[in-house]
């Protein structure tokens, strides 16, 4: 598939569309998931950002929060919650999202 194409089904879902989610096929995208490893103690984990992708040999690869992932392990946490790259880049630069910045 084409790099474009890899996104296709992220890009849909961030539009507001229905794509269809299976467990083994992993879409190219930005992606938010719980950070099941931190010690806060919360009434949910908090999210952290996480990407796919596929390399220069069209190998899918993957990071959550800036450590390389394996993207199986991570789809079916990080699936339902595609976000824009935006998002991803500033969760990346400040570890908190946009509007918990706002809110401090």
């Amino acid at each position: 598939m084409s790099a474009h194409g890899d996104y296709a089904q992220w890009r849909l879902a961030l539009a507001g569309g229905k794509p269809e989610l299976l467990l083994n096929r992993p879409w190219c995208g930005y992606f938010a998931t719980q950070d099941r490893t931190s010690t806060v103690k919360a009434a949910r984990w908090p999210l952290i950002a996480c990407a796919i992708w596929r390399d220069e040999n069209g190998a899918l690869r993957a990071e959550r929060a800036g450590k390389p992932a394996d993207p199986m392990d991570i789809w079916q946490y990080c699936a339902s919650r595609p976000i824009t790259y935006e998002r991803y880049q500033f969760w990346h630069e400040n570890h908190k999202w946009p509007e918990e910045a706002e809110a401090t």
